[in-house]
């Protein structure tokens, strides 16, 4: 009796203890995580899914390249991404137009690839890469399609430039069906596909361009030198003057003192002395007076030659122009500051009107003095022209058939084909321009 009154006793006493133990052992356990809801599922099997399908595009840019078209269709099957492009912005559709696959080309565009898809240099789209290959069938299927045949390059070039240059007669031929124009100007010289299928001795693409409408009177753009030197100068002036002034006042006093010490110097170097026991003009009432030779280098023209140019100084050397300033150190500028400098100098440069100033510029490429001056000026040429500095035999006569002028010069320096010709060393057709009749 007396035990059983114990163990009640202890159950009385402990009890209320191994409840609280009981609820702290609950409340310090580790919660479960939520469970998703339908929604957070959703999203979850949403981004699987589009990861997996990226990653099938990716392999499909790959088989393509390889032109494995068996790959290419089996990833299609499991639901890649045509549109996927790897780092350059190739896609599979712009593989498959390079290797002139149009069965390639087919099946991605059944998948939904896109036709104006741009790679990340160039900007070309997969018709550009096909009219560059002289890939015709793949143009024509990528125009069916409708790809636009008038679209550019991002360095403004047209897919008929690239056909015409390829020398698929095939490839011109259905762009032309597709509106593109046979006249279309290149931006950077304004050539056409006409000068394009010149160069590369494309005659029979010649002759469709003819047919189709392909003016060969038409010249590329003309260029004086000497007007794009004094734009140089300009812009390099303005530009040098906005760094120096963007500079501490004591180095910019600095590098100003030593820019004109240094244009002292070289005018100095460059004076013709007279010779040691010859006459001064004061002695002799024949003599005739001492006079300066004409500069014969940038230097002697006044300007400072760097000295890594003469084989000294280095990257501390001062570039100045004759009345202009010196280029400063750029060290210590901000990028807003020489991006603001690079602005002016290209304002100046783009002004409709640029002042003609005497300074000469030593660039530091190691451009030829007087070179502008004497060449004069650049492009103004015709198709025939091209044909001609190439010594395209074939392309010329095509050219001439078509009703290319014989004897028409450049708008630059009035040379003909004849003359452009044998100046480039192309005498068998000059020969063959001369039995045309060329003057």
């Amino acid at each position: 009796m007396s035990s059983r009154i114990g163990i009640l006793a202890a159950v009385l006493v402990l009890g209320p203890w191994s409840v609280l133990a009981a609820q702290s052992a609950q409340q310090n356990a580790p919660q479960s995580a939520p469970r998703p809801n339908a929604g957070d599922r959703s999203r979850s099997t949403t981004a699987r899914v589009a990861n997996t399908r990226l990653n099938l595009g990716m392999a499909a840019v790959e088989a393509a390249q390889r032109g494995d078209l068996a790959t290419v269709k089996s990833l299609l099957t499991q639901g890649a991404d045509v549109t996927v492009a790897r780092g350059d912005g190739m896609t599979a559709l712009h593989w498959a137009a390079d290797r002139d696959d149009v069965a390639m080309a087919n099946a991605l565009l059944r998948a939904g690839a896109k036709t104006d898809a741009k790679t990340n240099v160039g900007g070309y789209t997969p018709l550009h890469v096909a009219s560059k290959a002289g890939a015709a069938s793949v143009v024509k299927t990528l125009l069916d399609q409708g790809a636009d045949a008038r679209t550019m390059t991002g360095t403004g070039a047209s897919a008929l430039h690239l056909a015409a240059s390829s020398g698929s007669a095939d490839a011109v031929d259905a762009l032309l069906k597709h509106k593109a124009d046979p006249n279309v100007r290149e931006t950077a010289w304004g050539q056409t596909p006409l000068m394009f299928a010149a160069t590369q001795n494309r005659a029979d693409v010649i002759r469709v361009l003819v047919k189709a409408g392909a003016n060969p009177s038409v010249q590329s753009h003309s260029v004086n030198l000497s007007e794009e030197l004094a734009r140089q100068q300009a812009a390099a002036k303005k530009r040098n003057e906005v760094l120096l002034a963007a500079l501490p006042e004591k180095l910019r006093d600095s590098i100003t003192q030593a820019a004109a010490k240094a244009a002292a110097a070289a005018n100095a170097r460059n004076t013709f002395a007279p010779t040691p026991g010859a006459p001064t003009p004061g002695a002799q009432a024949s003599a005739a007076p001492m006079t300066q030779a004409t500069p014969a280098t940038p230097a002697a023209a006044g300007a400072v030659v760097p000295d890594t140019a003469r084989g000294g100084g280095g990257a501390g050397a001062l570039f100045v122009a004759r009345g202009g300033s010196p280029t400063p150190p750029t060290s210590t500028l901000t990028s807003t500051q020489i991006q603001e400098a690079i602005r002016a100098g290209r304002e100046v440069f783009d002004a409709p009107v640029v002042p003609k100033t005497p300074e000469q510029v030593e660039l530091l490429e190691g451009n030829v003095a007087g070179y502008e001056g004497t060449v004069g000026g650049m492009g103004g040429m015709t198709a025939l022209h091209h044909a001609s500095r190439q010594g395209n035999i074939a392309a010329a006569m095509a050219l001439v058939d078509g009703g290319a002028g014989i004897d028409t010069p450049t708008s630059t320096d009035s040379t003909t084909p004849l003359v452009m010709a044998a100046i480039n060393g192309q005498f068998d057709l000059a020969l063959e321009l001369v039995k045309r009749g060329a003057n």
